[in-house]
């Protein structure tokens, strides 16, 4: 089977092309039992030289990396690019976050891939953009509870029953509040 190197989300499509998958999410070998078969999840920690290691055999690579208000780290170098089999293949799904890929930059719909090195680069900005009555159900369906919530309680005292709604205010008065966002844009605070 293909070698597939992807985070969390993708190993279920990982089963469903019957390829092994290399993960680095703890939960990776767990998750492979819970989809009923066991095609070859690999769990192994997020280390450079891990990652390195796995890039070499993989045929697709997948950055689904995401840290709420931040720029998504770079954990795929150009030298372990250059280290890939030909032909291999690297979707950046964190592309709208900065991107996790070194050589991460964003592409259109109309153009979508680029050449590194032996490698083909997939980096899509806004990937949801493709399909817009699919995504806007999606993030209508992810978003509606909060609004409810805040409507019904006002968003102070949604927030302060709720942890995750807490964690995603970005903005107060005018201010930036979120650590990562703090972060990301310092001249900004």
């Amino acid at each position: 089977p293909a070698r597939t190197v992807a985070d969390q989300p993708w190993l279920p499509l990982s089963h469903r092309l019957n390829c092994q998958a290399v993960a680095s999410h703890p939960q990776a070998a767990h998750h492979s039992a819970c989809c009923g078969r066991n095609v070859g999840v690999v769990a192994k920690a997020l280390t450079r030289m891990n990652i390195a290691e796995a890039l070499k055999s993989a045929d697709l690579v997948i950055g689904s990396v995401l840290i709420p208000g931040a720029r998504a780290p770079k954990l795929v170098t150009d030298e372990m690019v250059a280290e890939m089999k030909p032909g291999s293949v690297l979707v950046d799904i964190a592309v709208d976050q900065g991107g996790c890929f070194e050589n991460t930059r964003p592409t259109t719909h109309d153009d979508p891939t680029f050449q590194v090195h032996a490698s083909r680069y997939y980096c899509v900005a806004n990937m949801p953009g493709a399909v817009p009555a699919t995504s806007t159900y999606a993030l209508t369906d992810a978003t509606l509870p909060y609004v409810v919530a805040m409507a019904d309680k006002g968003w102070e005292a949604a927030a302060a029953e709720d942890e995750s709604l807490a964690r995603g205010l970005n903005v107060h008065a005018g201010k930036l509040v979120h650590p990562g966002v703090i972060a990301a844009f310092p001249d900004l605070a």
